[in-house]
């Protein structure tokens, strides 16, 4: 199992959460034309649909009506833009890739509260090895009657998976922003992930801190995360300490090379949290103290980097005799 280290520190703490591609989840897709008060649910293979180029293979979905109203409508396939952070985009055109999509034509109606299995073929193109997202939209049609009036409740968009085995290409690059120090006892830093590879993969993480003196440690995980060739996912890491001290973030991120394979990068850093009540508080002289270490090693590595200057440099900088500098020529 292969090990990187990268570290890259940053001034800033940021703040956020690391979002998961929602496979199986409808996506909200702006369009007109349905019927008011309309409620569409849409679910999709929770698992890949796996198929060899040429291979014909079997998609379900379900498409669910909540609202009170006869519900009709079309599925229409859509392209995807997949973007940074989990974010998907659902175009207004199909993907030319996709054309082996059989979905269900022309008009179809599902009854008020019901729930309806739809499935087609899909003949999977010639592409290299690797998991796509393919979209589709369920497009509400007006009710009879209600033509020239304005609708504006949109249409839902799926996608599901399909996974062409194969040899892939995984590669992933990780790092960890955190600051050097911060008045404060919490501080947020991030993970940054990137697929550089050319196949899609999956990644997991698991971060431990450490606090000492004073401090607890915590531990939290990411879950499995799909994230395609080219794109980059960031997850925070917080810490907090009930008071001062120096905190260690070691963050463990996982990634599938192969089906067999899942390789480690490992990347760590420091931090000190200096919480003002503290300093000001029962805790001032302790405060004061690490305030004065902290004074201390940045004067010694000062020093040190003063005392490695080559020996010439420091002569040239000597006043000679009568008041002027005299410069030695080697």
């Amino acid at each position: 199992m292969d090990s990187h280290t990268r570290l890259r520190r940053g001034r800033d703490a940021f703040v956020g959460a690391a979002l998961a591609l929602g496979l199986t989840a409808a996506l909200p897709v702006s369009a007109p034309a349905a019927s008011t008060g309309s409620s569409i649910t849409v679910s999709t293979p929770s698992d890949p649909v796996v198929g060899q180029p040429g291979q014909p293979v079997e998609v379900t979905v379900l498409v669910g009506n909540n609202s009170p109203d006869t519900l009709r409508f079309t599925i229409q396939q859509r392209a995807l833009q997949v973007r940074d952070e989990g974010g998907v985009e659902m175009l207004d055109t199909p993907d030319p890739r996709w054309t082996g999509l059989g979905l269900p034509a022309g008009e179809l109606v599902l009854a008020p509260r019901a729930y309806q299995q739809y499935q087609f073929r899909l003949v999977v193109p010639s592409v290299a090895p690797d998991d796509y997202l393919v979209g589709f939209v369920v497009m509400p049609l007006p009710a009879p009657g209600t033509a020239g009036q304005v609708h504006i409740i949109g249409a839902v968009g799926g996608l599901f998976v399909v996974e062409v085995p194969g040899p892939r290409d995984r590669r992933l690059s990780a790092w960890l922003d955190l600051p050097r120090s911060a008045l404060s006892s919490t501080v947020t830093g991030r993970v940054h992930v990137r697929n550089v590879g050319r196949s899609s993969l999956y990644f997991w993480a698991e971060d431990r801190t450490s606090i000492a003196p004073g401090g607890q440690a915590g531990d939290d995980r990411v879950k499995r995360t799909f994230l395609p060739a080219g794109r980059q996912r960031s997850f925070p890491v917080t810490v907090t300490a009930n008071g001062l001290g120096r905190a260690h973030v070691t963050v463990a991120v996982f990634h599938n090379r192969a089906d067999s394979e899942v390789v480690q990068d490992l990347l760590a850093g420091d931090v000190w949290l200096l919480p003002p009540p503290y300093l000001i508080g029962g805790g001032g002289l302790l405060g004061l103290l690490a305030v004065g270490l902290l004074l201390l090693i940045l004067l010694r590595r000062r020093r040190r980097r003063r005392s490695e200057r080559p020996a010439a440099e420091r002569a040239s900088r000597r006043p000679a005799r009568g008041g002027r500098s005299r410069v030695e020529e080697g």
